[in-house]
């Protein structure tokens, strides 16, 4: 187990799920927003979709619960999705990944 506290929970399995999941965008997503909240338009902007494309990579990331999106504030990692993109670093570091 990585981590515990209720909806902030990491557990080893669902870390590799949610990694198995993901697709190739929704990591330029979370890179970018680990700087900070932003705009679905300026996301977009950056990795070469429009901001409602970027808005459908949204509904799987909040679904695993990795962001939160509000209007006029853009979108941020939660807890659960700085801890997920602390294990990926961490795991790529060390070769695991």
């Amino acid at each position: 187990m990585l981590f515990r506290s209720g909806k902030t929970e990491l557990t080893d399995s669902e870390f590799e799920r949610i990694n198995r999941e993901l697709k190739e965008k929704d990591y330029d997503i979370i890179n970018l927003i680990s700087g900070g909240p932003q705009s679905a338009a300026n996301i977009g902007e950056k990795i070469g979709l429009s901001g409602r494309a970027v808005q459908e990579h949204y509904v799987r990331l909040k679904g695993f619960d990795l962001i939160k999106t509000s209007q006029g504030k853009g979108s941020a990692l939660t807890i659960k999705g700085v801890k997920f993109l602390k294990t990926l670093l961490d795991g790529k570091e060390r070769g695991l990944i």
